[in-house]
């Protein structure tokens, strides 16, 4: 599977994306990229929003999600506390990377045309990750 992820909306802007997000990112694109998690999608681009209140009350960068079945890609445009996120240590914003990530799988999985095996993932990506789910639920 074709896996992508954008640098954080808003975030990007204004803060240097840190090296170690970067690198736990290209960790996961190059260990899923030879797996398959269903017959339709054949990639999943992530887009973590990373924005002030203010700002996504003005409507800027709603969560979404796009499913293109004719060439079988979603995109995934789900919030993250901003808050946390700009205070948080690289280690917490990796898990928030992460949590991002698993409710990105909801919303999908939630898509019934989609036929995504989100457990497997979960499985594969807990097994690329240094974190448990655990950790992560609890951020």
């Amino acid at each position: 599977m074709k896996i992508s992820f954008s640098n954080p909306c808003y975030y990007s802007k204004y803060y240097k994306i840190d090296k170690k997000i970067l690198k736990m990112e290209e960790s996961i694109i190059k260990k899923m990229k030879n797996k398959s998690y269903g017959p339709v999608l054949e990639a999943i681009h992530f887009s973590p929003v990373v924005a002030p209140k203010e700002v996504l009350e003005k409507g800027l960068w709603e969560e979404e999600i796009m499913f293109t079945k004719s060439i079988g890609s979603v995109a995934v445009w789900k919030q993250i506390d901003y808050e946390k996120y700009v205070q948080g240590s690289v280690e917490e914003r990796k898990k928030l990377i992460i949590k991002c990530v698993l409710e990105s799988l909801e919303m999908i999985k939630a898509r019934r045309s989609t036929k995504f095996d989100k457990e497997s993932f979960k499985k594969d990506l807990f097994e690329i990750i240094e974190y448990s789910e655990e950790e992560i639920l609890n951020m």
